[in-house]
């Protein structure tokens, strides 16, 4: 992983902590766009698999299985509610806690890269892993978005007429 995939990796996750710490009106196209560009770009840096050795392998896949049980927990800490008619979502400190434990995870795996002599895996599946982390959280964080009886939003408004643009009909209870 380069430094411009760090720094991309490092801007990415602390302005969607800090959005969503803030609040704000769910809107589907943001909580699953940036997630799958992180994933995307992440399985573009992974290169050939067949030149990571079998440690590298089996710790890019420990990383990945991390990160998405950390975002599922993290779907479930997320505050999901109704503000005038509109989902709306928030994190909580609970979630911010997961957050610095999937970081520790991280830099734990790292740790444990170095000594078995996988170095190799150190940034190869990061981004794999925190793009679908994200993605798992945000699909959590959804489905009981879609379970509420107000009004989920793709996106905030439609570009040639303005107008808010929903997203689905809402689930039954």
């Amino acid at each position: 992983m380069g430094p411009a995939q760090i720094v991309l990796a490092v801007a990415a996750v602390c302005y969607l902590m800090y959005r969503r710490y803030l609040g704000d009106v769910l809107q589907a196209k943001r909580l699953l766009i940036l997630p799958v560009v992180l994933t995307i770009i992440g399985l573009s840096s992974l290169g050939d698999l067949r030149t990571l050795s079998v440690a590298a392998l089996v710790l890019i896949a420990v990383s990945v299985a991390v990160s998405l049980v950390l975002g599922v927990l993290r779907g479930f800490t997320v505050q999901v509610g109704d503000r005038d008619g509109v989902v709306w979502m928030r994190y909580r400190a609970v979630t911010l806690v997961l957050w610095a434990v999937n970081i520790a995870a991280k830099v734990g795996l790292g740790m444990v890269a170095h000594v078995v002599g996988a170095a190799d895996s150190t940034g190869t599946g990061v981004m794999v892993a925190l793009g679908l982390g994200i993605l798992a959280e945000s699909l959590v964080v959804l489905a009981r978005a879609m379970r509420m009886e107000s009004t989920l939003l793709w996106s905030k408004r439609d570009r040639r007429t303005g107008a808010p643009v929903a997203f689905g009909p809402s689930l039954p209870r």
